[in-house]
């Protein structure tokens, strides 16, 4: 199937994906107006520290949260390169694959106004179209480009504030860890998954990875 005129990529560690970043990405989708919004799981970020589950296993958690989200996908790019997951090399793939797709990169404002800190950030300008918007806690872009943004290079759009859950997968880590299944914050799907794999538990890695579509049994 050929993809939409316009796409939007929501990039991130998804460690878990939660409904914020659901909310997020359906409210950006449709702001925008993109056909479809591609969740992008990174396989190693290079500006942070390592994420606690694996690459595959996060993968497979925004297959399952976006499995019944229409307009959502899960685009496993990164976690099949592997390595660190520049997003300039990511757009550059999907911009040969996709030549005819406008490419809207979603980012928060923090991110947009560090992106002068990235790798190949005048390219990436050149490769897509930067969607940002404001994130609760971090000061809005308002109406000028602000700090980090190159100035000159690329399309840029400010969407403004997006209503979300107020969540935090570094909270819901810890909450895991006590026990506590989060189904307030978790696809369902997901948070099956995690109880499932041990995921986020002291010393319980988890075993092996169940193939796209395999049904998850036994969670009592």
């Amino acid at each position: 199937m050929a993809p939409p005129a316009a796409v939007l990529l929501f990039g991130g560690t998804f460690d878990p994906v939660h409904l914020g970043h659901l909310a997020a990405a359906d409210q950006l989708r449709a702001r925008t107006g993109a056909g479809a919004a591609w969740l992008v799981p990174s396989a190693r970020p290079p500006h942070r520290r390592p994420p606690v589950a694996s690459a595959p296993d996060r993968l497979r958690m925004v297959e399952l949260a976006v499995a019944q989200r229409p307009g959502l996908s899960a685009c496993p790019l990164e976690v099949e390169r592997g390595g660190r997951s520049y997003t300039v090399d990511t757009v550059a793939a999907l911009r040969a694959a996709h030549p005819g797709t406008r490419l809207l990169l979603a980012l928060g404002a923090d991110a947009a106004r560090a992106l002068g800190r990235w790798r190949e950030p005048e390219r990436l300008l050149a490769l897509a179209e930067l969607v940002v918007y404001d994130r609760p806690g971090v000061p809005p872009m308002g109406a000028g480009p602000g700090p980090g943004l190159l100035q000159g290079g690329g399309a840029w759009h400010h969407v403004g504030a997006i209503e979300a859950p107020a969540l935090a997968a570094t909270t819901i880590r810890r909450r895991l860890r006590a026990g506590d299944p989060c189904v307030d914050a978790l696809p369902p799907a997901v948070a099956a998954y995690i109880q499932a794999r041990g995921l986020y538990r002291s010393g319980a890695p988890g075993g092996a990875v169940p193939p796209p579509g395999a049904a998850i049994i036994g969670l009592g």
